[in-house]
């Protein structure tokens, strides 16, 4: 285990996960850490959607492994512990990775707004 990386899932969890999410395997390329890009850019997943997204975090993690990048997620951390982090939805929303494939519905005013013009 190190200390930046895709937080471990359990067994059962990995099993299930990998069924229902393409790709769910490949963050066990990298060693499990006790804070990670998920960790600090969405909140709890406790979904299959949930954790397809934090999947997504992982991914990009992966790809931009660094040392500056690692550095950057343990002050991202500590500041969660020090000052804490709240999620919302728009905020999950706002903090996807570049690139990433919203399956959220639009809030109420933009779907207003498209349905207008």
């Amino acid at each position: 285990m190190s200390l930046v990386g895709p937080r471990p899932e359990r067994p059962e969890f990995v099993e299930t996960l990998s069924a229902a999410i393409p790709f769910y395997r490949e963050r066990l390329m990298v060693p499990p850490g006790i804070t990670g890009w998920a960790q600090v850019k969405y909140p709890y997943a406790a979904s299959i959607e949930a954790a397809r997204r934090k999947l997504q975090y992982d991914l990009f993690y992966i790809k931009h492994m660094s040392l500056f990048f690692d550095v950057t997620i343990l002050l991202r951390t500590f500041k969660t512990v020090i000052v804490g982090l709240r999620h919302s939805e728009s905020g999950a929303k706002a903090a996807e990775p570049a690139g990433a494939i919203s399956t959220l519905p639009p809030p109420a005013d933009e779907k207003n707004k498209a349905q207008l013009a």
